[in-house]
């Protein structure tokens, strides 16, 4: 895996992440204020909504990428991956990359499934480069071990 590689598909996971959660803004709107979750048994979305949630992520998955939208206590997620081949990013081969994005999409009542809120849209960044890349990773361990040293310093004072 090459960071040039890893690189794009960052930027696009993270471009499809965007979209995605403005797609299931969309889908999940009508159901504010309204039971969107099941909390009886194994819980799970209501029986209308659950099929646009599938067929959301079928579509998704069609484009080679997986996501699901997960309720975790209250906070609504949507996560987003792409482990497929990325050969129509960088322009042939067969190379497979993993890289992964959440982003929180809102709040449902734990005690009734009633969907309380969504979140505003979340800005990702989408253009990375290589070499902003590298260049922040010296810079970080460069800092890394200039603290280390001042740690080192107070060694008598732990």
């Amino acid at each position: 895996m090459t960071l040039s590689l890893e690189v794009t598909t960052r930027n696009a996971v993270n471009l499809k992440a965007m979209d995605a959660q403005q797609r299931v803004v969309e889908i999940l709107t009508p159901y504010l204020g309204k039971k969107a979750r099941k909390v009886s048994g194994y819980g799970g979305w209501v029986a209308k909504l659950e099929p646009e949630l599938e067929r959301f992520t079928n579509e998704l998955r069609a484009e080679g990428f997986r996501a699901w939208v997960s309720c975790q206590y209250k906070w609504l997620t949507l996560e987003i991956d792409s482990t497929y081949n990325v050969k129509e990013l960088v322009g042939g081969g067969h190379a497979v990359q993993y890289v992964k994005q959440s982003v929180s999409i809102g709040k449902i009542d734990d005690t009734d499934g009633e969907l309380l809120e969504l979140f505003d849209l979340a800005n990702l960044r989408t253009d990375y480069t290589v070499d902003w890349v590298e260049a922040t990773r010296a810079e970080a361990r460069r800092l890394e071990s200039e603290a280390s040293e001042l740690r080192s310093s107070l060694r008598d004072f732990r």
